[in-house]
């Protein structure tokens, strides 16, 4: 169980030394870091518990340290930061001079969402163009612009400590590699001059809270997923899902299969570029599926990505299981 700054300090920190204190500081720094490690693992899955979720210690441990170093201080230490710190600090402090924030999240043979942030004096605008696999630009689709505050921008970019993440992010980090898949860049753009710009990248692997990026950068909510999703279709519509989830349905167990793979495969006018079907966003045509398929006792088992930001249709496979029956 976590607790509140103020008990920590009465239970760790108050009436120590400063050699005392200072180990307290390197163990806080340690633990911050190995649950970052374990959430960014190939394997890792946020644990599901009556504890407090990695995120939730990452976030207490947070504040211990910055009261641990805060009585450093006052016991006389002078603490020195590391240079990942200073840059921490750095970025941390520029975040009022950012004017533009890009993020570009895809593979070349797959769709690519490219999100564009511009800070003007009073909001911020966000703009999302979905590009088509390959150098085709006539098949991008943009969705409608989103105008959000300012302040509020700022505050939930500067709770994601972004100056805290590795510069370049990679699977090879854990001893393996991965061809093709997803790549990502995000650049951060300071008082409207390109040359002062700074970026992140990765390839098939991500920061801890990457999920919270993809909220901010397309104004979305934490918890959008957990809502129930109501798509209408009409009777023709409704049709041509049956029809798909029918063919899922019959395919041998342990097939993997993507959602635009079965498109393609039941229509032969599926043209993947449009980004829908029969006037259906391809987003809604998985989520129909899906939920189709349940209905037919198949289970579309997405458990290999787990743990990994989400990606776009195009890359994003499923394995299909038959349910047994009673």
């Amino acid at each position: 169980m976590m607790i509140c700054p103020d008990a920590y300090y009465e239970q760790k920190l108050k009436g120590k030394t400063k050699e005392q204190v200072f180990s307290q500081i390197r163990s806080l720094k340690w633990q911050i870091g190995n649950l970052k490690n374990r959430l960014e693992g190939p394997d890792s899955d946020e644990c599901v518990s009556e504890g407090p979720s990695e995120k939730t210690q990452i976030s207490c441990l947070r504040a211990y340290l910055d009261r641990a170093k805060l009585v450093y201080a006052q016991l006389g230490g002078e603490y020195k930061a590391s240079k990942a710190e200073l840059a921490a600090l750095e970025f941390e402090r520029r975040i009022p001079e950012i004017s533009e924030v890009t993020l570009i999240i895809g593979g070349f043979f797959s769709a690519t969402e490219v999100i564009e942030v511009t800070v003007g004096k009073r909001g911020v605008t966000i703009k999302n163009t979905q590009r088509a696999p390959g150098l085709n630009r006539e098949s991008d689709w943009t969705l409608p612009l989103l105008s959000v505050s300012k302040e509020d921008f700022f505050t939930q970019l500067e709770e994601l400590h972004i100056g805290e993440w590795r510069p370049f992010y990679s699977t090879r980090r854990f001893g393996y590699q991965v061809m093709d898949g997803i790549q990502w860049e995000l650049s951060f753009t300071y008082a409207g001059n390109p040359r002062d710009r700074v970026s992140f990248h990765g390839d098939n692997s991500f920061p801890y809270n990457f999920g919270e990026l993809l909220c901010l950068m397309r104004g979305t909510d934490d918890d959008e997923d957990e809502a129930p999703v109501e798509i209408l279709l009409t009777g023709e519509q409704e049709a041509l899902m049956n029809k798909l989830a029918d063919y899922v349905a019959a395919l041998p167990d342990g097939t993997a299969i993507t959602t635009a793979q079965a498109v393609g495969n039941v229509f032969s006018d599926f043209d993947f570029r449009k980004g829908s079907y029969s006037g259906i966003n391809l987003f809604d045509v998985h989520i129909v599926l899906f939920e189709k398929l349940r209905e037919r006792d198949i289970f579309p088992d997405m458990s290999a990505h787990d743990g990994l930001v989400e990606g776009l249709l195009y890359n994003l496979d499923f394995i299909v299981h038959h349910m047994a029956k009673d």
